[in-house]
């Protein structure tokens, strides 16, 4: 094959609580029908509370392309779970305003164009996504799917841990294999569980918890998260830099401890340590029984799947399901790319569709007439 000029993707995936970003350099072997996994993706992601900073989003996007490698960027594409924060009026008004702002913040940025995904698998101008706002809405697991799916990995499961949610979505012949593509769908057969390794609030997770010999009910306030949990046992490692906790404070043990035992009604000298980590592993154990019984739903919805591919950064959340063998993603795009994962799928989808496009219309792969030139 005729060596062509290289196209060079970003990915951009507008979340809830984080903007993630990925740089896909170019690779021209999608063209031949076979995407290869990329060498050198660069990855960034940006705490960004979007309930409380919605009205600073395009600027903060300026501000992160500020940090990446942006003269070669052929194309962008964007994927996007924000507009479900309830600072929107509803899912629609979200899209249509995250839409806006990312198309505004490229357009001040000298970036193409934005693509957006949506969960038919088709890419959309922001003009095309007029009326189409259910199809833009949550779409990052869609596309993260049908990336792995490109991959030798075309039947199976993939189980995806974040920070917020779990995805568990059935791949067959490569393709997603789920008709659910709305939140309430989803949510109804099992293939989304609204719980994750970082913010998920405790209260959310166990009525009770075993303390000193007596079984004691949780308060039903956001007084811990499961990035407590996770702290406590070790899991993830303390920060006295990260302040995104329940009250504010930052991520170390003490202060880990100290949110734990607000739920009983404690505080942190009433705790001794080894009793901590003893609450921590109930409520750890409690979130890992959850995400099987969802496994579960999901395997006798669809049948077993012959591997799993697990992807996310809670992977010590994956209860201890069957014989199938394990992949993780991170083996395959590096644990950068993996904590970034649906940024990197978009991109990669995207510059599989362009070079695919360009090539059977003898087209540059060079990124010149970059102004909707991919539309």
């Amino acid at each position: 094959m005729t060596e062509l000029p290289s196209l060079s993707v970003l990915g951009i995936d507008v979340g809830g609580a984080n903007i993630k970003y990925a740089l896909i350099p170019g690779d021209t072997s999608c063209i031949e029908g076979k995407r290869d996994t990329p060498r050198h993706v660069i990855a960034h992601s940006t705490v960004f509370p979007m309930w409380k900073d919605h009205e600073r989003l395009a600027d903060q996007l300026i501000a992160d392309f500020s940090l990446l490698p942006m003269k070669q960027v052929a194309a962008c594409g964007v994927t996007m779970t924000g507009e479900l924060a309830d600072c929107f009026f509803d899912r629609r008004e979200g899209v249509v305003q995250i839409v806006h702002d990312v198309s505004v913040a490229c357009q001040k940025s000298e970036l193409p164009d934005p693509l957006y995904y949506g969960v038919d698998g088709a890419f959309r101008t922001s003009l095309q996504c007029v009326g189409n706002e259910s199809l833009t809405a949550a779409s990052n697991w869609h596309g993260l799917a049908n990336y792995v799916g490109a991959t030798d990995f075309s039947d199976g499961l993939l189980l995806d841990i974040g920070s917020t949610t779990t995805d568990l979505i059935p791949i067959r012949k490569g393709c997603v294999a789920t008709n659910a593509i709305t939140d309430f769908d989803r949510l109804s057969e099992g293939s989304l569980v609204y719980l994750g390794g970082e913010r998920t609030s405790i209260a959310m997770m166990v009525e009770s918890l075993l303390i000193g010999g007596k079984c004691c009910p949780v308060m039903r306030e956001h007084f811990a998260t499961m990035k407590d949990v996770r702290v406590i046992l070790g899991l993830v490692s303390e920060s006295v830099d990260d302040c995104d906790t329940a009250d504010g404070k930052p991520c170390t043990m003490q202060h880990c401890m100290n949110r734990l035992a607000r739920i009983l009604g404690l505080g942190f000298h009433d705790l001794a340590e080894r009793q901590a980590v003893d609450l921590a592993k109930q409520v750890h154990d409690a979130a890992r029984l959850k995400i099987e019984k969802a496994f579960n739903r999901i395997t006798e919805r669809y049948g077993a799947s012959e591997q799993l591919m697990i992807s996310g950064h809670s992977d010590d959340l994956v209860p201890i399901l069957g014989q199938q063998p394990k992949r993780y993603l991170r083996e395959v795009i590096g644990v950068q790319g993996a904590r970034n994962a649906p940024a990197v799928a978009i991109a990669g989808l995207l510059q599989k569709r362009i070079a695919e496009e360009r090539c059977a219309a003898g087209s540059p792969l060079d990124g010149s007439n970059r102004k909707g030139s991919f539309q």
